[in-house]
Parts: C-alpha cells; sequence; structure tokens
C-alpha cells in the first residue's frame, strides 16, 4: 500500500490550516462571526477535497472542487443571516477566500496560497487604516441605518 499520496494530502491540509488560523485569528480579533477555528476547518477541508480529488478523479476534480466551492457559498450564506452587523459580509467574504487558499494549497500551489493569504490578511487588517479607504467612504455610507430604513 503507497502512503505517499495520502502523506501528501495531509501535509497539504495541515499547512492550510496554519494559513486559516492565521486569517481566523485576525477574523477573531475583529469581533467576527466566524473565528480562527472555522477558519482554519475551511482551509483543511478544501485543501483535503482538492488533494483527494486531484489524486483520485484527476479528469474530474474541477467538479469536486466546484462543489466545495458551492458549499463554501451556503456557510457564508448562513454567516449572512445570522449576523447583524456589517463585518458580517467581510467575513463572509474572507470565508470564501480561504477557502480558495485552501484550494490552491491543496493543488500544491504553495507560494500563490501564501502570497493571496498575505493579501487577504492585508485587506483584512491594515486596508481601514490607509489613506485612500477613507477617500473612498462616504459617512452616509457608513452611517447606521436608522428603524425606518431597516423596514424598507
Amino acid at each position: 500500500m503507497e502512503t505517499g499520496p495520502e502523506l501528501s494530502i495531509v501535509l497539504r491540509a495541515f499547512v492550510a490550516t496554519l494559513l486559516g488560523l492565521a486569517i481566523g485569528w485576525q477574523r477573531e480579533e475583529a469581533g467576527s462571526a466566524a473565528g480562527d477555528r472555522t477558519f482554519a476547518l475551511v482551509a483543511l477541508g478544501t485543501a483535503a477535497m482538492t488533494g483527494f480529488a486531484l489524486y483520485a478523479f484527476p479528469q474530474n476534480a474541477d467538479r469536486l472542487i466546484a462543489g466545495a466551492i458551492t458549499g463554501i457559498g451556503f456557510l457564508g450564506a448562513g454567516i449572512l443571516m445570522l449576523s447583524r452587523d456589517r463585518e458580517a459580509f467581510s467575513t463572509a467574504a474572507s470565508v470564501w477566500a480561504i477557502s480558495a487558499l485552501g484550494i490552491l494549497v491543496g493543488a500544491n500551489l504553495y507560494l500563490a496560497a501564501f502570497l493571496l493569504g498575505a493579501l487577504v490578511w492585508f485587506i483584512l487588517r491594515w486596508w481601514e487604516r490607509l489613506p485612500i479607504a477613507r477617500k473612498v467612504r462616504s459617512p452616509e455610507r457608513d452611517a447606521e441605518p436608522t428603524d425606518e430604513a431597516r423596514l424598507r
């Protein structure tokens, strides 16, 4: 019995888990609905599914990967439905992005995953502190909606 492919998939899932923990830790620090465990599990799951799909079904791996992406979309929808704050959109989008990073790691594209992971972390952690981000935002857009606006 050959264990090489299995160990490779486990290693990829482990690396993706660490990447998910790093991004999830930032989300947890921000008080979001999904934190380090959620992000780690999403990255682990997508990396493992991608590695398995590429190993077991190389001709149809795209279908399994598409199914994983769809499932993560449902997870993001659940985050949006259960949370009432504006940060839920960033959290749902970052869960979706971390699944893409898990897919990259699962496909053995480590450099792309780490560089894009750094970009995701930068956007979540530092983007709002940049002067350009302040120019793009308007006070009306950032204001809390009134009860009347919520009912519309």
